[in-house]
């Protein structure tokens, strides 16, 4: 419910979608699904902000594949119920190393994509630096190593999609679009690199 309230105040409709806008929720939900049931133990990761992170990060990634934006009202939700839950695995887990790492990756990570995003001027956008942020606490909670990773496997897992993409729109004669939305790909590129971490 507060994802289709969001989705209606930004009037992005959640009854229309094509199968082919649905991948990204399937995939990233069944991704994120496994990362969260197959983390080791709850002190070496943060079990509870993967269990969050899987119930909301496949919206995200399917309202962004959709509409090319994602709601500033859902980026946050994703940042402070992350947050909310690291803490929570500090508290009774005692690992306050790895969450102060955290709480200092995910406003770091922020802060360089929200640079790049008006440095750039396109291609990386204010909602993906938003995002990132929660993406980067749960990496930041692993390592600090994991969050190169999690960058590189997120230009990987994008260039696929990007030829992926381009292969069928050429199979159904479509015209090529020049933007992606990068939403999926960071949501993959994390799950990806949390794995390989």
């Amino acid at each position: 419910p507060t994802v289709i309230a969001v989705c209606e105040r930004v009037e992005i409709s959640v009854d229309e979608a094509a199968l082919g806008t649905k991948v990204p929720v399937i995939v990233s939900g069944v991704v994120w699904g496994v990362v969260s049931a197959s983390a080791s133990t709850p002190t070496s990761s943060p079990h509870a902000a993967l269990v969050f992170l899987a119930l909301v990060l496949p919206w995200i990634a399917w309202i962004d594949q959709r509409v090319q934006r994602i709601p500033s009202a859902l980026a946050y939700l994703a940042a402070g119920g992350t947050a909310a839950m690291i803490l929570l695995t500090g508290v009774v887990h005692g690992t306050w190393g790895a969450v102060g790492r955290a709480l200092l990756a995910g406003p770091a990570a922020g802060v360089v994509f929200f640079a790049l995003a008006v440095l750039l001027r396109g291609g990386i956008g204010i909602g993906d630096a938003r995002l990132t942020v929660s993406l980067a606490m749960v990496l930041g909670y692993v390592s600090w190593t994991a969050l190169p990773a999690a960058l590189v496997f997120s230009i990987l897992t994008a260039f696929v999609g990007v030829i992926v993409a381009r292969v069928l729109r050429a199979i159904r004669s479509e015209p090529a679009r020049s933007h992606i939305a990068l939403g999926p790909y960071l949501v993959l590129g994390t799950a990806l690199a949390f794995v390989a971490s």
